[in-house]
């Protein structure tokens, strides 16, 4: 039997976004791992954090445009603004 239009949408965004934050966790899950694996080892791991701490502020507010696009398209995934086919207008700069 043939599904309907949204309920394929809904699978769409629903799969996407659980892309999203699968790899988004996986990512975390995998720096947490690396620093207990120093710290087991036996490497200080303080300087460490402190410099990715400085070194994440300068990024931040170097790609400030860039991290707000990307909760807005965080946003507009999970509110299904926009789908496949629709046409923007936007004005002449």
């Amino acid at each position: 039997r043939m599904k309907r239009k949204p309920e394929i949408e809904i699978q769409k965004r629903s799969r996407t976004i659980s892309n999203v934050i699968t790899s988004t966790i996986g990512i975390m899950i995998g720096i947490v791992v690396l620093f207990t694996i120093l710290a087991e080892v036996g490497i200080n791991i303080g300087p460490a954090l402190a410099s990715l701490g400085i070194l994440g502020l300068a990024i931040s507010f170097g790609a400030q445009s860039l991290i707000k696009d990307l909760i807005n398209g965080i946003f507009i995934l999970m509110e299904n603004q926009y789908g496949v086919g629709d046409v923007a207008k936007t004005s002449c700069l």
